[in-house]
C-alpha cells in the first residue's frame, strides 16, 4: 500500500510540473505542448445584428433606415415573460437591408473601439496593453465580430405602451463630429451618437473614455419628441457565441460564459448549454447587481448605479447566439 501511495503522489507531482509548464510556455507566448482546443468558427447572428468588423480604415456615416420591429435579439419589456425575440415561438424579422452600417474607431491609451452605427453598439475592442497568449505581435480582442467570434455590447429602448417603436440596438445611428482619439494632454475622449429625429423618440448614446482606466461611460439620452406620452424602458446586454476563446488547452478548463451578481445570491455561473435548454438558474431581479461575460481570464460587465431597479435575463438568440 505505501508503494502504490507513494507512486501516486510522483504522478500527482509529475502531472502539476507539466501543467505548471504549459502555463509557463503559453504565458511567454510558446505553444501548448497539448495543442489548443479545436473550435468551431462562430456562427452567424441572427440575420441582421452587427456585421463582421472589416480591417479598412473607419468610417462614419449612417445607412438607411431599417425595420426594428420583431428584431432578434431585441427583449420584452419589463413584467412580461422574460423571452427575446428571435427565440422559437418569435419569428426574427431582418432588417430591411443588406448593407453594413458604417463603423467608428476610437483609440486611447489603454483601447482601440469599434462601434457599429448600426444601434451605435460597441463590436471590438482591442486591450492595447495585454499580449494575445498565441501571438505576441497583436493585442488581446475581448469584443469581435469576425469569422471566429460574435461577441458584442448592446443597449436600447423598449416601449411599455402599445402600438410604440423606439430606437433599439438595431437603429441607425449618426456620430455626432468630434474626435475620435484621445489627444496627449487630453484625459477624456466623448463619443455621441444619435438616432434618427424623425421618429417619437430620439435616443442619444455617450461614450466617455478615460485616459488610464478600462472602464467606458455609457450615458443614455431619451427625448420624446411627438405629442403623446411614451413609457420607455432601458436595455443593456452582452451577446456572444458559445465557443470557447483561442488557445484555451483542451487539458485543463477556464470557464467561458455569462455570470450575474448580487448581494443575496453572489457571484453565478451560467453555462452556454444550460441557456440553450431554456435551464439556466440565476438572480432574476434586485436592486443591485451586476450581469458580466466572462472569457478566459477577462471580464465585461454593465454596471448601473446602485439602488436602481433592475432585471437579469438570459436567453438563446439564434444558433450559437446567447
Amino acid at each position: 500500500m505505501t508503494d502504490i501511495r507513494r507512486t501516486l503522489l510522483w504522478v500527482v507531482f509529475t502531472m502539476s510540473l507539466v501543467l505548471l509548464w504549459d502555463s509557463w510556455n503559453k504565458h511567454t507566448g510558446q505553444p501548448s505542448i497539448f495543442g489548443p482546443m479545436a473550435s468551431k468558427p462562430a456562427a452567424p447572428a441572427a440575420p441582421g445584428p452587427n456585421p463582421a468588423v472589416p480591417s479598412a480604415a473607419p468610417q462614419v456615416g449612417v445607412p438607411s433606415p431599417v425595420a426594428t420591429t420583431a428584431l432578434a435579439g431585441v427583449p420584452a419589456a419589463s413584467g412580461t415573460p422574460a423571452t427575446v425575440a428571435g427565440v422559437p415561438g418569435v419569428p426574427p424579422t431582418a432588417p430591411a437591408t443588406t448593407a453594413s452600417a458604417p463603423l467608428v474607431v476610437a483609440s486611447t491609451d489603454l483601447v482601440k473601439a469599434t462601434f457599429d452605427t448600426r444601434g451605435a453598439n460597441l463590436v471590438r475592442l482591442e486591450l492595447l496593453r495585454h499580449t494575445d497568449v498565441e501571438d505576441r505581435q497583436r493585442s488581446v480582442v475581448l469584443f469581435d465580430q469576425s469569422s471566429e467570434r460574435s461577441y458584442a455590447a448592446q443597449s436600447g429602448l423598449v416601449a411599455t405602451t402599445a402600438g410604440t417603436t423606439l430606437p433599439n440596438h438595431y437603429t441607425p445611428m449618426r456620430l455626432v463630429a468630434g474626435p475620435t482619439a484621445l489627444a496627449a494632454g487630453e484625459n477624456l475622449l466623448q463619443l455621441r451618437f444619435e438616432s434618427a429625429p424623425d421618429a417619437a423618440v430620439k435616443l442619444t448614446k455617450v461614450y466617455t473614455f478615460t485616459r488610464g482606466d478600462y472602464r467606458i461611460g455609457v450615458r443614455h439620452e431619451v427625448q420624446n419628441i411627438g405629442a403623446a406620452a411614451v413609457g420607455t424602458q432601458l436595455y443593456l446586454q452582452l451577446a456572444r457565441d458559445g465557443n470557447p476563446p483561442r488557445g484555451e488547452s483542451s487539458f485543463y478548463f477556464t470557464f467561458t460564459g455569462p455570470a450575474v451578481y448580487t448581494d443575496a445570491k453572489k457571484f453565478e455561473k451560467i453555462d452556454f448549454k444550460d441557456i440553450e435548454k431554456g435551464k439556466a438558474a440565476h438572480a432574476s431581479s434586485g436592486n443591485d447587481g451586476w450581469i458580466a461575460m466572462v472569457q478566459h481570464y477577462f471580464t465585461s460587465a454593465w454596471l448601473v448605479p446602485a439602488g436602481t431597479p433592475r432585471e437579469f435575463r438570459t436567453a438563446k438568440v439564434s444558433d450559437n447566439l446567447y
